[in-house]
């Protein structure tokens, strides 16, 4: 193994343990537990009760069955509640997004310090670890959607069967947890249409093996739903159109992720954050471009540099036109919060680092850029904890003293109720 490749590998480890280290003191009184929790966790008990996939003896339709599926096998093994098995998942969960988001910008750049400054940059981000701190089904597909664009981005360069099998198995996993996972089904095949080498209709071929393999199973929990509750998903198609409201909210949590905690973006400071934001990626966009059209093609198509970031800026653009979509003709109760943008923060991050240094890689000054900064981050990163251990809100609060009690909202207590400990009601 080469010693770049060996101390990324070491950097991240320690860093992914270091992301468990915050996570079990920030989540000290267990994971928060919303609606869509009480329905995940719900299920992995009928599961373990022998009663099915089921929710108040209702037969579950509304989520995808991934999630709760894990829950009870970790429970079966473990002999845990499945409350306390989602507090253990969530902390692999953490440590493996942390990780595999490092891996990824070092597979695709083979820099040590890009690659750990990918992996601070998802520890810092307070909504992604925020997603993490509760009982839903985001962590789980951020992890699977990124091991499988990680994959199939190897699969571009090699077109080795086991590496498209093995995208297509981590994509229909993340679907299986998610329904909001599709746009990753979509981002892979047209990435497969378009870079991968060779003719169209091998193309096309590994287009449909990939399919049956990603949404086999998907399409199968599909029929069940029908048969067992006449719907698929449980939802009504209606016409609903997105408000600016909600747009104003999108942007606002946007904004929120350049404030790392801080408080420090306040409402009248949001536009030229967002127009600064906008600018920079589409220039990013535009070093993206320019670098795919250049002549610097080889025999096996689209540099190893470049793929990534092209399946993450597809999957940015399909996710949120994905969530319109599904607003306006499906759920009109969407809120784009934290919640529901973090896996385009999440997709952003790798995004970035990726091109940024796709575009500056020739000049020597940007390795102490990014050393400084991973530096910066990283003593930032450690002071957060200090200041904040035992919170679930992880970054330094800079605001006054009188702001944050008007603003922050400490995690409300444990409320006497039937259920086990580790439960955070909220």
């Amino acid at each position: 193994m080469h010693w770049k490749k060996l101390l990324a590998l070491t950097l991240l480890t320690l860093l992914a343990g270091f992301a468990v280290f915050c996570f079990w003191h920030a989540t000290a009184s267990g994971l928060v537990i919303s609606p869509d929790s009480r329905h995940y966790i719900g299920a992995a008990r009928s599961l373990l009760a022998g009663q099915g996939l089921t929710v108040n003896g209702s037969p579950m339709t509304h989520f995808p069955p991934l999630l709760s599926v894990l829950l009870a096998t970790g429970g079966w093994v473990s002999g845990l509640d499945p409350v306390v098995v989602a507090r253990w998942l969530n902390a692999i969960l953490l440590a493996a997004n942390v990780f595999l988001m490092g891996y990824a910008i070092h597979r695709s750049t083979g820099a040590v310090l890009m690659a750990f400054l990918g992996g601070t940059l998802v520890l810092a981000a307070t909504d992604i670890v925020e997603v993490h701190t509760w009982a839903w089904s985001e962590p789980a597909m951020l992890c699977f959607g990124l091991a499988g664009l990680v994959m199939l981005s190897g699969y571009f360069g090699e077109r080795r069967l086991w590496r498209l099998s093995a995208a297509a198995g981590c994509l229909g996993a993340a679907l299986l947890t998610r329904y909001a996972a599709m746009p990753l089904i979509v981002t892979a095949l047209l990435g497969i249409l378009l870079f991968r080498p060779g003719r169209f209709l091998g193309r096309m071929k590994d287009a449909g093996v990939f399919a049956l393999i990603s949404c086999g199973p998907f399409v199968l929990w599909l029929v069940r739903n029908w048969w067992v509750a006449g719907t698929l998903t449980h939802r009504s198609f209606s016409q609903h159109p997105v408000y600016g409201l909600k747009y104003v909210k999108a942007q606002a949590t946007v904004a929120q992720w350049f404030d790392g905690g801080t408080g420090m973006v306040t409402y009248d400071r949001q536009t030229p954050i967002l127009r600064v934001a906008a600018s920079i990626s589409v220039v990013l966009v535009a070093v993206l471009i320019w670098k795919t059209i250049r002549p610097s093609r080889n025999a096996a198509g689209l540099s190893q540099v470049l793929r990534l970031p092209w399946l993450l800026l597809i999957f940015g653009v399909s996710y949120f036109s994905f969530l319109i979509v599904s607003i306006t003709f499906f759920d009109a109760n969407t809120p784009l919060n934290a919640r529901i943008l973090s896996p385009l923060h999440f997709a952003a991050i790798g995004f970035s680092l990726m091109v940024l240094h796709a575009g500056c890689a020739p000049y020597r000054w940007t390795r102490w850029t990014v050393a400084a900064a991973s530096l910066v981050l990283g003593s930032w990163l450690i002071w957060a904890h200090v200041c904040h251990c035992g919170e679930r809100q992880f970054g330094p609060d800079l605001r006054p003293r009188h702001v944050r009690k008007r603003l922050f909202v400490p995690s409300k207590p444990i409320k006497p109720t039937l259920e086990p400990p580790g439960i955070a009601a909220h």
